[in-house]
């Protein structure tokens, strides 16, 4: 699914990455747990979103928008 519009996500069971980049190249910027949310600048500010979560293992998020 895709999270374009502002939204708050938190992380309720398994782990991610979250990258950013340019180009179609992602580097990993920061590693997302359980219980960790993500989304919150967008949210809040309406801007767009500066980094994307890839999913490691099988994940459950709980999305606010």
């Amino acid at each position: 699914a895709s999270w374009a519009i502002a939204s708050l996500s938190f992380a309720r069971g398994g782990c991610g990455s979250m990258c950013a980049g340019d180009d179609g190249h992602l580097v990993t910027v920061n590693r997302l747990d359980a219980g960790e949310f993500f989304g919150e600048l967008a949210l809040l500010t309406g801007a767009p979103r500066g980094a994307t979560v890839v999913a490691e293992e099988d994940t459950e998020a709980l999305v606010v928008a």
